[in-house]
């Protein structure tokens, strides 16, 4: 469920991707194997390095091939690293995941329940992307994917006059910076224009310890309590000095628990 609003990460080379994508399989294969908190890093560390690599070296989408075949490389690398497998055993584990695998929403799917060594345990979970209307509001949070923001007619109206167009001066910037310009033209012919060269957490403008605290703050708030959501907070900090990932995982259960919900607390998977 990592990238199921694609609020997460982003790395641009030759072809763009989501590297956290890598996660899941990493902290499923970590708990089912038993693994330390400095495994489980080391194996999300090994996967981002090994996916943003092949981002790097060649673009896939312009041949009608989706960024997610090098998840499956990076993620089974990943996982098969935490079980453990040998040299030979990695390349068989990469071709069975690579074998028959070209679109965006199977390819990834599918890797998790092919039967790929290091990701024979995880869930068989299917997952699909939702992109949010354009915010009315100019500001874009998870209550934006909400069915009745969606279904605004005032968003509506407002997509339907938004053109976009690609600026090549613009476009040889990337992989570098990530450019964007909006323009907006008045009814009285005045327009009002805003370029922004980086996103949050690009090379030039790095995310502080804050920024993602905040942001993880504003994702988990409407789901759980203040304090389970400190819980979490303080268990993903200190993870690469836990002896297992349990703590992590136990805590990641979804509760019912937010003050606002009525009646007992109740667990679900």
């Amino acid at each position: 469920m990592v990238r199921y609003l694609d609020f997460n990460d982003g790395y641009i080379g030759l072809e763009p991707g989501h590297p956290s994508d890598n996660i899941p399989a990493c902290l499923a294969v970590a708990e089912a194997e038993g693994r330390t908190g400095r495994d489980l890093v080391t194996a999300v560390a090994l996967g981002y390095e090994v996916q943003v690599q092949l981002q790097d070296a060649a673009n896939l989408y312009r041949r009608g091939w989706d960024h997610v075949n090098y998840v499956l490389v990076s993620a089974t690398l990943a996982a098969g690293k935490l079980t453990g497998l040998d040299a030979g055993q990695l390349t068989q584990a990469v071709n069975i995941a690579m074998n028959g695998h070209t679109w965006a929403g199977r390819s990834w799917a599918r890797t998790r329940r092919s039967g790929a060594p290091p990701l024979a345990r995880p869930p068989s979970t299917a997952f699909r992307t939702q992109w949010p209307a354009c915010s009315s509001t100019g500001e874009l949070t998870v209550s934006s994917y909400d069915p009745d923001a969606l279904a605004d007619p005032a968003v509506a109206a407002l997509m339907a006059r938004v053109e976009v167009r690609g600026d090549p001066v613009l476009t040889a910037m990337l992989p570098a910076r990530i450019p964007n310009r909006v323009t907006i033209r008045l009814t009285s012919g005045d327009e009002l224009v805003r370029e922004v060269l980086d996103a949050p957490g690009g090379h030039g403008t790095p995310m502080t310890d804050e920024q993602f605290e905040e942001k993880f703050t504003a994702l988990v708030a409407p789901l759980t309590s203040a304090e389970r959501c400190g819980r979490l907070l303080d268990e993903i900090w200190n993870v690469d000095r836990a002896p297992t990932v349990t703590a992590l995982t136990g805590a990641l259960v979804v509760v019912d628990d937010h003050p606002t919900l009525d009646g007992p607390s109740r667990e679900t998977s």
